[in-house]
């Protein structure tokens, strides 16, 4: 194969990638997401209501939809946070009286001016409840502590919303193969520039 014939294999591979690239981007309804967080708390009698995953590479945990909130506002660690202690357990975790708790939720409430003072927060399995991808939280619950009803709702809501969450988690994947592939391809560009300069 001629170096011709390779560059015009590398730009049509390039045009593939960055076309899968596009249409993973766009894959996951997100609409569906903001609605529930949307309208939950109100009917909960909450405040506010988070919807978080975590990226499989690097463990960081960042928010897919929140009330008045927008995509990847927030960040969190699996190891200093409620919805972090949540993914790495697989079990629910409520927490009273934030007010007077040091943690990661005084950085959120700096940074968006929401101050937390409960939390309820439930995990989403992938399917076949093999691993925890992601969690949902409610805020703020008025006048009253979290109920069994609470629980259910947010445990329902896990059920439903993960083959959502699941497609999202899964295209974070395929981004980092992507970047990979990319990363290769500029390699082997570069390699053959120097072989044509050595010819020439």
């Amino acid at each position: 194969m001629t170096s011709d014939e390779i560059t015009e294999k590398l730009i049509g591979f390039r045009k593939k990638q960055l076309a899968l690239a596009r249409h993973w981007e766009q894959i996951g309804n997100k609409d569906l997401l903001q609605f529930i967080v949307d309208i939950l708390p109100a009917s909960l009698q909450a405040e506010r209501c988070g919807v978080f995953l975590v990226n499989p590479d690097n463990n960081k945990i960042w928010m897919v939809s929140g009330t008045h909130l927008e995509e990847r506002a927030l960040f969190a660690s699996v190891d200093g946070s409620i919805v972090g202690r949540v993914i790495k357990s697989g079990e629910p975790v409520e927490v009273k009286d934030l007010e007077d708790k040091v943690g990661e939720h005084n950085i959120a409430g700096v940074k968006t001016g929401f101050l937390s003072s409960n939390i309820l927060c439930v995990p989403v399995f992938n399917q076949g409840r093999k691993k925890v991808i992601g969690a949902i939280q409610l805020l703020n619950k008025h006048r009253a502590a979290f109920t069994e009803k609470d629980y259910t709702t947010l445990n329902t809501l896990a059920g439903l919303v993960r083959e959502n969450l699941e497609e999202i988690y899964e295209r974070q994947k395929l981004v980092t193969v992507l970047s990979d592939v990319e990363s290769h391809i500029h390699h082997l560009e570069k390699l053959m520039i120097k072989a044509r300069r050595k010819k020439s």
